[in-house]
């Protein structure tokens, strides 16, 4: 049998709008997308931008949560992954 490969989805938080705690986002921005103090705050400044991608319902839940609960503007949306190549379809 051949090992067939994996594909799983995954969620995107995406920030809309900081709110009243900017900086706050900003540290939290860091934890989530592992940046710098200046590129987390490039970022928050030129909204909107995807500040997560988690495979884990939960924990994406708790990631759009925590940015909720600073004020901040989030959605977050299930992606797929989009499998292409020779002999997907073939029968």
């Amino acid at each position: 049998m051949e090992d067939w490969p994996i594909y799983t989805a995954w969620f995107e938080i995406t920030l809309l709008t900081c709110g009243p705690h900017k900086l706050d986002v900003i540290r939290l921005v860091r934890v989530y997308r592992y940046l710098g103090l200046i590129e987390a705050k490039q970022l928050v400044e030129n909204l909107p931008q995807p500040v997560a991608y988690i495979g884990d319902r939960e924990r994406a839940e708790r990631c759009k949560a925590e940015f909720e609960a600073l004020g901040a503007e989030v959605t977050m949306e299930l992606h797929f992954p989009v499998i292409t190549g020779p002999g997907i379809y073939d029968e």
